[in-house]
């Protein structure tokens, strides 16, 4: 007995019974069949660009931990500094950033 796949449009032919699913008996001429495109993929997100040289930091925002790494790109020394205010003041005493 001949089968027919309604979502692909596939034909088989099965010594047994098929039930269920999208398949459906099939008599006749195979129809012809409209082949669909797969979807384009979406576009990858890029990556976040890094803060250009000049651009202003609000250095209010940042958590401690950005705090610190900002510290060692400008490579200035935290000295025993833990607290987020104290890294803050030691971040502005090395270099003139606004804290806005």
């Amino acid at each position: 007995m001949r089968y027919r796949n309604t979502k692909t449009g596939a034909v088989i032919d099965s010594p047994c019974p098929i039930s269920g699913g999208d398949w459906v008996p099939f008599v006749g001429v195979r129809e012809p069949v409209e082949i669909i495109e797969e979807p384009e993929t979406a576009p990858v997100a890029e990556p976040a660009a890094e803060p250009e040289a000049d651009a202003e930091i609000n250095l209010s925002e940042l958590t401690v931990a950005e705090l610190k790494l900002l510290a060692k790109e400008l490579g200035i020394s935290l000295g025993g500094a833990t607290r987020r205010d104290d890294i803050l003041m030691a971040i502005m005493e090395a270099d003139p950033v606004s804290e806005e």
